[in-house]
């Protein structure tokens, strides 16, 4: 890597991708890609080793406050990027916080100020912000034969000066790999592809096109696959009819159980908790009659709703889920000026002097992400492109009561109170 430049062009910093870690795989070495260095990851822990497990994450469980934050990004950003669309959407609250949690230790002046108030982390510093999601990294780390739950990152850096204070935080604290690379060979864009399918299970498989001044990709990935703590029988599997929100109806596989067990009866919206064998869950929140996903979305009810907050009900309930599988594309450059982030997006304004000494700026943002369920489990995955996440008393005989998904709901996935995902079904039949 060059460590003068004697004659700069004003520099975009044209990507920061992210979403999740399937498997430790390198990226193999071409003429355009050359390895600076690679994160050493936490130990994969066997599945059926509860003691190391808990061990680990005792070890490692993030600050309160900073889960808080977490919280409270995943709820704003969700309310501010989900509502309004007609589409089916999925997001990664967790996949967006690691490039713009790395962005914010770059950064310096208003530009970092706007981007810490949007993490919901004003008054932290950059070495507690580094050492949380560091934390939070191995704590999420799940990698055996039954569940995975994996994040990477990278960067792949072209022929310019980043300071060195700003690497070894990326790749110490952020695990991130780090690359030399040469934008302008095709072969680049290949092997980037690459890493991003490999780390993502295969399920998110990005194109690139670069602009002349391209000088860094923050490569971050998010990959998660669990089975249900219990399954469904799939011969109770029936065809059935999913009410869109516009009229209509079009035809959906329900997948379907019945079972005493606890749902949350809260503010406008009932929900359903499936529970997965790693200690995650899935949660299927169906809008009272007359109500949108939208008229949750956006209200001041999301924050609850993703707390779970609400009366803890026991039910004989009968749940019917239709089956789907998805991916979508996220534009989140609307999304940062809600949030507040409007200078790093200016290159007159944006002021990464944390990573390099000047020209650096945010261009473009994206996220993809994809998710699919059936009887079996659940498997999603999502990356981010800036192109620079007490059950009631039993009661003898508990009421019945069916919650059928058949007409749009929100969902969302979360692990030990982290939001990994959230997302709308508008239309199961929608691929």
């Amino acid at each position: 890597m060059k460590k003068d430049v004697t004659t700069m062009k004003t520099l975009k910093l044209t990507a920061v991708l992210l979403a999740a870690l399937m498997l430790l795989v390198g990226c193999s070495i071409v003429p355009s890609v050359s390895a600076v260095a690679r994160p050493v990851y936490p130990k994969a822990i066997a599945f059926d080793n509860y003691a190391a497990r808990r061990a680990v994450q005792e070890e490692n469980t993030p600050d309160e406050e900073f889960l808080q934050a977490l919280a409270g990004f995943a709820a704003s950003s969700t309310g501010a990027l989900l509502p309004g669309s007609e589409k089916n959407q999925l997001y990664s609250p967790l996949s967006l916080y690691y490039p713009l949690a790395l962005c914010a230790v770059g950064a310096d002046g208003e530009t970092k100020s706007q981007l810490l108030n949007a993490l919901h982390l004003a008054g932290f510093d950059d070495d507690y912000i580094a050492e949380q999601s560091a934390r939070l990294f191995r704590y999420l780390y799940t990698d055996n034969k039954v569940s995975k739950l994996t994040l990477a990152n990278s960067l792949w850096m072209d022929e310019y000066s980043f300071k060195e204070d700003f690497l070894d935080t990326a790749a110490g604290k952020f695990f991130a790999y780090l690359y030399e690379v040469d934008f302008s060979n095709d072969a680049t864009a290949k092997e980037m592809a690459k890493w991003v399918s490999e780390h993502t299970g295969g399920l998110i498989n990005p194109t690139y096109n670069y602009s002349e001044d391209l000088v860094l990709l923050i490569l971050n990935t998010i990959y998660f696959k669990d089975a249900w703590s219990k399954s469904f029988n799939k011969s109770l599997t029936e065809t059935g009819d999913f009410h869109l929100a516009g009229g209509g109806t079009v035809t959906a596989d329900f997948m379907n159980m019945t079972s005493n067990r606890n749902y949350i009866d809260g503010d406008g919206w009932s929900l359903l908790q499936l529970s997965t064998t790693g200690g995650a869950s899935m949660n299927f929140v169906l809008p009272d009659e007359g109500l949108s996903p939208g008229d949750l979305l956006s209200s001041e009810k999301l924050a609850g709703i993703l707390q779970m907050n609400g009366e803890s009900v026991y039910a004989r309930v009968t749940a019917s889920i239709p089956r789907f599988d998805f991916g979508v594309e996220n534009g989140l450059t609307e999304l940062f000026a809600a949030l507040g982030i409007t200078d790093a997006l200016d290159f007159k304004l944006a002021d990464f002097s944390g990573m390099a000494d000047d020209g650096l700026y945010i261009s473009s943002a994206r996220q993809l992400a994809r998710i699919s369920i059936d009887e079996d489990g659940v498997e999603a995955a999502a990356y981010t492109e800036l192109a620079m996440p007490a059950g009631a008393p039993i009661i003898e005989e508990p009421q019945p009561v069916e919650l059928i998904f058949d007409r749009p709901f929100i969902f969302f996935i979360e692990y030990q109170g982290i939001i990994l995902f959230t997302g709308v079904v508008q239309n199961p039949a929608e691929s």
